[in-house]
């Protein structure tokens, strides 16, 4: 008797999303822009590996989420973040994701296909502060960032190196190779 249940031919993940968030945003907020993530990513068949601050709240989907023990704001916190998610990922090709970004249905094909030229950001983003919406000039934000996994695992130590002997980052973003 068929009960609606057909198995997977395999469990092949097209692609992983680290999300980061120290949740340092309204919770109404951080579900919304979670839900759309999670639809976004379900539409294109990747996972999501939450690295968070505070247990992710609600129904959303997410392949692991790790709660983050060390709460500081700092840019070296965030790539550790950011790496322990790459650690946990099922997929040699990695996005990352942040906690107050909407990633519309489709966001994901495109960034993945743009992957094969190196580490990709995408460019064409509209931000939104009290005055509206607006596009900011040449940006290349981590929460758009998207490569194989080795590659971007390397360039966030080299941030993280970066730190180390510098004590700061001078440009919080690793380089990329392409943009779309």
């Amino acid at each position: 008797m068929y009960d609606g249940y057909l198995p997977r031919a395999s469990t092949f993940i097209p692609f992983s999303v680290v999300y980061y968030s120290n949740g340092h945003v309204t919770q109404a907020l951080r579900q919304y822009c979670l839900n759309v993530l999670a639809r976004s990513v379900a539409v294109s068949g990747g996972e999501i590996i939450g690295v968070t601050w505070e247990p992710l709240e609600g129904s959303v989907p997410v392949a692991r989420n790790i709660i983050w023990p060390h709460r500081v704001s700092t840019h070296r916190n965030m790539y550790e973040q950011i790496l322990a998610g790459i650690s946990a990922a099922r997929s040699d090709l990695i996005a990352l994701a942040e906690h107050d970004v909407l990633y519309p249905i489709g966001y994901y094909d495109c960034l993945i296909a743009a992957t094969a030229a190196g580490l990709c950001y995408n460019t064409n983003l509209r931000v939104l502060n009290s005055k509206g919406f607006f596009r900011p000039p040449g940006c290349h934000f981590l929460s758009n960032c998207g490569g194989r996994r080795d590659l971007l695992a390397e360039r966030i130590e080299a941030k993280l190196e970066e730190i180390r002997v510098e004590g700061t980052v001078q440009w919080a973003d690793p380089p990329g190779d392409s943009e779309f």
